[in-house]
């Protein structure tokens, strides 16, 4: 960026990340690479009447070219799904996907090894706090059984390569939900993962 300025997103719906990849394509002048914490594609189609809702800025940002799809990778995702078509446009476009079964057969270890190669592309990060398990991530919108511990997201993100991580966000936090307030503590973590990162 020509300010040499970063920044993370956080709280409220899934929504938000698409006008920030807007604003960051529009700046950089070069699609992103994304990657992706979260238990949903988010690619879905439109829903309630609404062709812009939380789980359709994926489909959004490949179709309006703001991120290089075969340089994505989605990490978390689950069932159960709504129709089998549910993954095809991850498929379809190329977009990586370690889903929770690859994430418990191969192990954190074994998935980081396999890291794309990002070069100097641009990356966004946006992490969707449904993509742990809701035991230890109640405060949120759509919880889903079965999902990833706070202790795998921290070997996630702490094995990160070093990359040009341009911007990110952490979204789907709903306090009022987790009296607990461990929710909020894990996005407090990873934020603090992701600044860590910023400042390699």
């Amino acid at each position: 960026m020509k300010t040499k300025k970063r920044f993370i997103g956080v709280g409220v719906d899934h929504s938000v990340t698409l006008p920030s990849l807007r604003a960051l394509k529009k700046q950089l002048k070069t699609p992103l690479a994304l990657i992706h914490f979260d238990a949903h594609f988010d690619s879905y189609p439109p829903a309630w009447d609404c062709d812009f809702h939380h789980g359709t800025f994926v489909r959004h940002a490949v179709q309006e070219g703001l991120i290089d799809p075969k340089l994505s990778l989605q990490i978390g995702i689950r069932g159960p799904f709504s129709v089998k078509e549910d993954a095809a446009f991850s498929e379809k476009h190329g977009i990586t996907v370690w889903a929770m079964e690859e994430i418990r057969k191969a192990g954190v270890e074994g998935l980081v090894k396999k890291w794309p190669s990002f070069g100097n592309t641009p990356v966004f990060l946006s992490f969707d706090v449904d993509c742990v398990d809701p035991s230890q991530a109640p405060g949120t919108g759509t919880p889903v059984i079965g999902g990833m511990t706070t202790y795998e997201v921290q070997q996630f993100l702490r094995s990160l390569p070093k990359i040009n991580l341009v911007g990110a966000d952490v979204v789907e936090v709903i306090p009022a939900y987790d009296p607990s307030e461990i929710t909020s503590l894990l996005a407090v973590d990873v934020m603090f993962e992701i600044l860590s990162h910023m400042s390699l």
